[in-house]
């Protein structure tokens, strides 16, 4: 009892606690002496007491290890060890050459509390030729700070969040690396070394040659977005990291082997089941290692240690022993841990799978492979948003294929059997279960939802009900907890309604129109690394909502308001787009002015570019779009300048609006007196990146705003701003970082 207190304890203080709250935990303490008679309450208290104050020291210690807002724009000389896999060569808009790296630091500016993972990104001089940073690297540079500051958006999970859980105290830009001592001997070094000659071996089979290292030492740079977009629409993306699965397919499989060897030779036959303990242990030790220690990996040794040690101590295994001293277990290392959904989908599943040995004494194959994939295929869709219905037929093909084909093989290849041996096999079997997914794919029914934790254990005590053999109710009893999830989760604008949605996608501009029936994007957000807003904030929103995208516009040819169109296009190519720059993109139609048309009673008026005009400044192509509907109006004006401004002021009969979208981000040379006093926004909202290097909003633009009374809102404090229509005249938007507030969201 105690174990699940302590674990609850560290839960609810690092999602939900204070300071405060720490301070509670600590007064429970007194309550200890006055407990009598009650056996189990003290050590209760005691857990809870214990739990609560590690999990509030851990989390203040967090916090206080992040990069400080006023160190942003220094230049600080810095030193440390370059992490495994986390070199990238990108480029950026501009055709330059981009590197991103992960280098793990003791001290910033000489103060020790300021250690943890720093993201550094480098942009070399035209000429500069800049070889690769490997694993376990000792370096020295000079780099600009500021602190973890992610995009914070409805349904997907906060990068700072993960942030904080996974150590990593800042980001920046590398000024000039001063020197590179190279790798020295050590886990990172080796794995490094195993993850190319895997890469360097597997050159002829090109799917093997990108899945392999990911299985056997976690390096997943050479997954393709595609791949990892299909694995991950079709449930099985738990497949491409190395998981606990693996970890105790692996001791397991080495327990049995020993064990029947050992069985051969007379003087050990009696004691064979207890020494293939040792040589079990050690396998799934090594499995661990290659993955670098991860979270899933410390899970499944503490189970394996927990159930090993059991049979070495020839105790009975209660069922829920070993899961029950694994959480203790990373709670106890970790305890921020608790922020990371991998460590909800590890224990998640194990609990799920334990729920089902404990109600039906065996584990029939089908039985789990339906249950994780509802159980644990609702949490994932509740933290990422959804998942295909049809994945247990995916997982029941995928799971053995890779746990008795494609994982032992590539044990194989690191022993240094020859790649000509295996990679055949290894190749077909991949080929087979991109085939399988391809062909599951058009029949794939993505299940959405935003709901609540009671919605999704419903679901979970739902999927546990539909596969017991001897459930206490008719099946048909049970799908009355599955109904959430099929329920209308979003109340629609009625008509003549519609709300204004800003995406936070950092330094750029991603926006929807949403009426009853039909959704408008206005621009894509920015690219960045190996990704952009499009794969990872829009398309996954678009998709969860009901109206389906009706049309897009880009509004000017900027890589900040573009970055995004080819993941949105790609999913749904059939959707028409208008363009201020319509030569930039293919297949785009121009936004011109005098465009109109009507959707569910709300009007859309085009009031810039005229056609065929030509000019110097292409942010003053953008395409500005009026948007009035019973209730309100927004002006959307994407970047353009003053002189456009002037012009709109004097020729156009602009109306008052309610919702302004700050012209160029706030830039100085936007958002003049006569523009502003001719529309007079009732709100207005600057969509940037935060502490960017751009200085959006200017200081100036803001005085002009607080001059004219003007209340200014921005993404980078909110993160994304949703305007409901019929509230435009009544309240404040809803901003997502205030609406749902956690500690680790606002920068000191």
């Amino acid at each position: 009892m105690w174990q699940w207190a302590f674990c609850l304890a560290i839960v609810f203080q690092v999602h939900h606690g204070s300071l405060w709250h720490g301070v509670a935990w600590g007064l429970c303490l007194l309550l200890l002496p006055l407990v009598k008679g009650i056996r189990p309450l003290p050590s209760v208290l005691l857990a809870l007491s214990v739990g609560g104050l590690w999990a509030a020291w851990h989390l203040e210690q967090g916090l206080a290890a992040r990069v400080p807002a006023q160190w942003i724009g220094e230049s600080l000389s810095l030193e440390g060890e370059v992490l495994p896999f986390s070199w990238q060569e990108t480029q950026t808009h501009y055709g330059a050459p981009r590197y991103g790296v992960m280098v793990k630091v003791k001290a910033v500016a000489g103060q020790q509390r300021h250690r943890g993972i720093l993201r550094l990104a480098y942009y070399p001089n035209p000429e500069e030729q800049m070889a690769p940073l490997f694993g376990g690297e000792r370096v020295r540079f000079t780099a600009k700070l500021k602190p973890p500051h992610g995009t914070l958006n409805e349904g997907l999970v906060s990068s700072q969040q993960l942030d904080l859980a996974r150590g990593v105290i800042g980001r920046g830009t590398v000024v000039a690396w001063e020197e590179r001592d190279g790798a020295a001997p050590g886990l990172s070094r080796w794995r490094e070394a195993l993850s190319a000659r895997l890469t360097a071996q597997l050159a002829p089979w090109p799917k093997a040659q990108r899945l392999v290292p990911a299985l056997m030492v976690a390096d997943r740079r050479h997954i393709t977005t595609t791949e990892w977009q299909q694995y991950r629409e079709s449930g099985t993306a738990h497949l491409l990291a190395i998981s606990g699965l693996h970890v105790s397919l692996v001791a397991g499989a080495c327990w049995w082997l020993f064990r029947h060897l050992l069985i051969r030779i007379k003087p050990l036959a009696h004691q064979a089941t207890l020494y293939a303990v040792l040589p079990a242990f050690l396998a799934a030790l090594a499995y661990a290692a290659l993955a670098g220690f991860s979270l899933p990996t410390q899970r499944a040794l503490l189970m394996c240690a927990a159930f090993m040690g059991s049979l070495v101590a020839r105790q009975e295994v209660a069922v829920f022993s070993g899961l029950r001293w694994a959480a203790v277990g990373v709670l106890a290392w970790a305890p921020l841990s608790v922020l990371d959904p991998s460590f909800w989908l590890s224990f998640g599943a194990v609990a799920a799978l334990l729920c089902l040995l404990a109600i039906s004494k065996r584990l029939v194959w089908w039985r789990a492979q339906l249950l994780l994939s509802l159980g644990v295929g609702a949490l994932g869709a509740w933290w990422y948003g959804a998942w295909g219905l049809l994945s247990p037929l995916a997982n029941g093909v995928l799971i053995p294929l890779f746990a008795w084909c494609i994982v032992p093989l590539g044990f194989l290849l690191v022993l240094g059997v020859p790649a000509h041996w295996v990679a055949p096999v290894l190749e077909l079997a991949i080929g087979f279960s991109d085939t399988w997914l391809q062909w599951l794919a058009p029949l794939q029914w993505q299940l959405k939802s935003t709901l609540g934790p009671m919605a999704l254990l419903g679901v979970v005590l739902g999927a546990l009900l539909l596969v017991v053999p001897r459930a206490p109710m008719a099946k048909v009893a049970v799908l009355p907890l599955f109904l959430p999830w099929w329920w209308p989760q979003h109340a629609l604008p009625e008509q003549g309604e519609f709300d204004y949605v800003v995406f936070d996608v950092g330094q750029g501009l991603a926006s929807v129109i949403r009426t009853r029936h039909h959704l408008l994007l206005y621009d894509t957000g920015p690219t960045w690394g190996q990704g952009d807003a499009g794969q990872s904030i829009l398309v996954p929103w678009l998709k969860k909502q009901p109206q389906g995208l009706s049309l897009g516009i880009l509004s000017h040819s900027d890589s900040d308001h573009t970055g995004g169109f080819a993941a949105v296009h790609e999913a749904w190519p059939g959707v028409p787009w208008l363009a201020g720059e319509p030569g930039a993109h293919s297949p785009v139609r121009p936004c011109w002015r005098g465009q109109q048309w009507q959707w569910d009673g709300v009007n859309f008026t085009v009031l810039w570019p005229p056609a065929g005009l030509k000019l110097q400044e292409h942010n003053n192509y953008s395409c500005v779009l009026l948007v009035k509907g019973k209730f309100g109006t927004v002006l959307l004006t994407g970047d353009i300048h003053r002189p456009v401004e002037f012009w709109l002021a004097r020729h156009e009969p602009l109306p008052e609006v309610d919702v302004l979208q700050v012209p160029h981000h706030g830039s100085r040379t936007s958002s003049s007196f006569s523009f502003l006093k001719r529309v007079q926004p009732r709100l207005a909202l600057a969509s940037h990146g935060y502490a960017n290097g751009f200085g959006h909003p200017h200081a100036q633009v803001v005085n002009h705003y607080k001059a004219l009374n003007i209340p200014l809102f921005s993404t980078a404090e909110g993160g994304m701003i949703v305007f409901p229509s019929r509230e435009y005249h009544n309240s404040t938007p809803i901003q997502w970082r205030y609406r749902y507030p956690r500690r680790w969201y606002f920068v000191d």
